[in-house]
């Protein structure tokens, strides 16, 4: 976002537009989501690693437990914003 700052160029009519107008820029989102989310970390909650490395890397690595699959449907039918991490990964930044 920054670097995008820092490098974006107004457009300018003499390169070739007939008008450059200028709109505001406005995020929206579902009414559903305002002041709504879930962060959850989700191994050993919705699911179990199985694979002998430090996190899976193949779909086949990965058990859902038993209630994780009827849990997130019901929390996305619930349209809640709903973001998850495994435990097996640091935070950025940490080591």
């Amino acid at each position: 976002m920054y670097r995008y700052r820092k490098e974006f160029q107004e457009p300018a009519a003499a390169e070739g537009f007939d008008t450059v107008e200028s709109v505001k820029f406005q995020r929206t989102f579902p009414k559903a989501w305002v002041n709504k989310a879930l962060i959850l970390d989700y191994d050993g909650t919705l699911r179990e690693h199985t694979g002998g490395g430090k996190y899976p890397t193949k779909p086949g690595q990965v058990k859902v437990l038993p209630g994780g699959r009827r849990s997130s449907r019901s929390i996305r039918r619930r349209a809640t914003c709903c973001w998850g991490r495994p435990t097996s990964r640091a935070w950025p930044g940490e080591t």
